[in-house]
């Protein structure tokens, strides 16, 4: 089974990393979200969730790949913060994630 740490909390979840990857979970379950027949829904209650919630990042040590791309599907929710949370998020999983 492997470890999941949450590396930033935010108002639309919580980014966390395992196995080398980055993703959201969701905030009003704790879970990761998948593609419903219309929309992303969280896989346990099966609300619609955010595309932020079906997506995950390789961590790559050269370049962080994701980085720009989780900034922009968090900056809705958390505006001028989402550069810092996304750029804080992936240096800390590379950390971790070695």
């Amino acid at each position: 089974m492997s470890t999941v740490t949450t590396l930033a909390s935010t108002p639309i979840g919580d980014v966390v990393t395992a196995d080398g990857m980055v993703y959201v979970l969701t905030a009003c379950c704790g879970a990761s979200g998948k593609g419903g027949a219309t929309s992303v829904v969280c896989r346990k209650c099966y609300a619609t969730v955010g595309e932020v919630h079906a997506r995950g990042w390789e961590l790559h040590s050269e370049r962080f790949v994701g980085t720009d791309e989780l900034a922009a599907l968090l900056r809705p929710s958390c505006k001028q913060y989402a550069d810092a949370i996304a750029e804080r998020a992936f240096a800390r999983a590379v950390e971790l994630n070695g």
